[in-house]
Formats: structure tokens, C-alpha cells, sequence
């Protein structure tokens, strides 16, 4: 089978996001075209062995990743393999929101949490690694004209305690990472992570440390230009704080050395899995 423009398309934006549903696939790159043809083309992508296929998803649905000819074919780095079904919901969501804060120009330099990972280990190996806080994803942002580090966090089920206190410990001692964002379903959720985080502030917090706070998921899904962000105080849009980077980029050797902020300043350091 011939790759068409449109197979090398879906290749890449798997290699970006890692996975995707066959419903997002349909409305990114089959506008207007029915759902079972959409299926036939993945099939036979699937069999050339260029995407594989994850169970998981409510009612039935699949997702899909880069199978190992795939990541040859466009020269990829690593094929992304998810063996939990569990995770399965939460990488497609963080995949949705990638996209969305796109849309408006937030997280174009996105550094995801396996790539995290990666440069973390490979820093650390041959040493001691003490226990690692890595966020689902980390960019830059503009705020009052200055670089800042954003650290993703999406939480779609509540912790218990004792592991937010060992988190938010930990993110306490990243003084790289100027705000924690938590995209979360309900404002209870939001509130109980807010509780949670001045608990922890009150312990463990000395000299500067990072903001937290958290927007609606379903907002920043569907009103991206408009979501706020909710901090304990009043909620704010978070156009008002947060520009986007690339409208204040002078040169392209500047642009790809803020690019790289987020990865060297936290994958250098002691953080763990959220």
C-alpha cells in the first residue's frame, strides 16, 4: 500500500501527542467522512505494523499509537506503549488539552512526561536518583514580559493525602517552575487540591516558591480563549496572566533556547510521577 500525505500526517501527529482516539484522528484529518472509512485506513495502517491499537476507552472505543515501522518511517524517536488500560483515558484527555491550549497559542514547546523521564535518567544514571515529582507536561509562558515554566497536571480522580503531601513537598523545592496547573473536572476536585497545597505550604514552604492553581477541564476544552484559572481568590482568565510565547519570540535561536527551558530546569532535577 501507497502511504498517502494524509498516512504521514497521521504518523507525525501520533510521534507529537503519543495517542489519540479514532474520534480525534477522525476530526483532525477526516473532516466529513464517515466513521467506517476512517476505520478502514487505520486497519490497514495498523497492518503495515506503522500505528498499533489500545483497548480502554469507554464504550468500546480504541486509541491508537506509533508502531515500531511507523516510528521509522518518520524517523521518531521512541514508539509509545501503554500497557495500563487504566491510563489509556487520561493520555487521550492530556491529548485533547495539548491540542486545545494550542488552539490559542499556550504549550507549542510542550515537553512531555515521558521525554521528561527520559532526560532524567539518563542525568542521573550512575548516581543516587532520589524520589522524582514529573509533571504529565511542562511549557513556557509569558508572563510580565518574562519566560516562565508551566507545569501540567491532570487530574481527573483525587489522591489521598499523604501522596499530595509527598508531592506538593516535593514541588516546593522546584524553584524553576513558576506555576502548577491542574485541569480537573469539578471545582470540588480543584478545591480539594488547593486544601491540599496550602496544607502542604504551611509545612514545607521556605524562600520562593511555585503558584498553584487550577482551571475546569470541560472549560478549558471548549473555551479555551475564555478558561479561568482559580487560585483561592477570585478567578481570573487566564489570558490576563499567561501570554502566549510565541507572540513575544525576537529570533528563531532564542525561540529554541526557551524551548528547551523546561526540560533542562526540571528533568535536572529531584521530581515525582504526579
Amino acid at each position: 500500500m501507497r502511504l498517502q500525505p494524509r498516512d504521514k500526517d497521521i504518523l507525525s501527529k501520533l510521534d507529537r501527542y503519543g495517542v489519540l482516539s479514532t474520534r480525534q484522528i477522525k476530526e483532525i484529518f477526516f473532516t466529513n467522512i464517515a466513521s467506517s472509512t476512517v476505520l478502514r485506513r487505520l486497519r490497514k495502517l495498523e497492518k503495515l505494523n506503522l500505528i498499533g491499537r489500545v483497548h480502554g476507552l469507554d464504550e468500546g472505543l480504541c486509541a491508537w499509537t506509533l508502531a515500531a515501522k511507523g516510528t521509522s518511517t518518520i524517523g521518531a524517536r521512541d514508539t509509545f506503549r501503554y500497557s495500563n488500560r487504566n491510563a489509556i483515558e487520561h493520555e487521550v484527555t492530556l491529548s485533547a488539552l495539548r491540542m486545545s491550549l494550542e488552539s490559542v497559542g499556550l504549550g507549542t514547546d510542550w515537553v512531555t512526561e515521558m521525554e521528561l523521564k527520559r532526560r532524567s535518567f539518563a542525568q542521573n544514571r550512575g548516581r543516587d536518583r532520589c524520589e522524582q515529582v514529573i509533571p504529565d507536561g511542562i511549557f513556557t509562558a509569558i508572563y510580565k514580559d518574562k519566560p516562565v515554566v508551566m507545569a501540567v497536571e491532570l487530574e481527573l480522580h483525587t489522591k489521598s493525602s499523604g501522596r499530595y503531601e509527598k508531592l506538593f513537598r516535593e514541588y516546593l523545592k522546584r524553584d524553576s517552575i513558576f506555576q502548577i496547573w491542574y485541569f480537573v473536572p469539578s471545582h470540588s476536585v480543584g478545591r480539594r487540591i488547593l486544601s491540599e497545597w496550602f496544607l502542604a505550604c504551611q509545612k514545607y514552604a521556605s524562600g520562593r516558591k511555585p503558584y498553584l492553581g487550577y482551571t475546569i477541564l470541560e472549560e478549558a476544552l471548549k473555551s479555551p480563549r475564555s478558561m479561568r484559572l482559580h487560585n483561592g481568590t477570585q478567578p481570573t482568565e487566564v489570558g490576563r496572566y499567561f501570554k502566549a510565547k510565541p507572540a513575544l519570540e525576537p529570533s528563531p535561536a532564542q525561540s529554541n533556547e526557551v524551548a528547551h527551558t523546561p526540560a533542562h530546569t526540571v528533568s535536572g532535577e529531584s521530581v515525582e510521577a504526579a
